[in-house]
């Protein structure tokens, strides 16, 4: 599984937090079962291997999410009717609902971090971490001066170290 792989299944638990999930289902693929650890890990759920037609909710309300490619999920598919095929590509999942009249839903998701984004995050990150090292270079002088008092800095504070972020 590739970085942005694991970030995607690690951002799993929050994306989905609104959802009362009662199963997770993947199919044999393992980097789909890594994908779908940390969800299992966060909702205390097991990871069940095999996406088959019998793993819709049972009660009204509930939810399961299906990992699976689109040659795995088979004729669970196709029985629930569904206009198109399963979507086939990373960071695709389904999430299956019961509502109260017996009705199943789909929804399906794409939950692949765009690698632009996640660049453009980075960015932001190490200037954020270059500006603070700025302020701490201006403030830094005060230090070793004394105060309107006369007084220096206590030792402990003069000892606090202060670095820069790599450029």
């Amino acid at each position: 599984m590739t970085a942005t792989g694991k970030a995607q299944a690690e951002a799993l638990p929050e994306t989905l937090k609104d959802i009362a999930i009662t199963g997770i289902y993947v199919s044999g693929a393992p980097a789909l079962q890594q994908a779908a650890r940390p969800l299992a890990a966060a909702r205390g759920l097991p990871v069940q291997d095999q996406v088959q037609e019998n793993y819709l909710p049972r009660a009204s309300g509930e939810a399961t999410v299906w990992f699976a490619d689109a040659a795995k999920i088979g004729q669970a598919w196709a029985r629930l009717g569904l206009f198109g095929p399963f979507p086939d590509r990373p960071g695709s999942l389904a999430i299956v609902r019961k509502a109260a009249n017996g009705a199943v839903s789909v929804q399906t998701r794409n939950v692949k971090i765009n690698p632009r984004v996640t660049a453009a995050i980075e960015r932001a990150r190490q200037l954020s971490q270059v500006s603070r090292a700025a302020q701490f270079d201006r403030i830094r002088p005060h230090f070793n001066a004394p105060d309107q008092a006369g007084q220096m800095p206590s030792a402990a504070c003069r000892s606090i170290p202060l670095r820069k972020a790599a450029e």
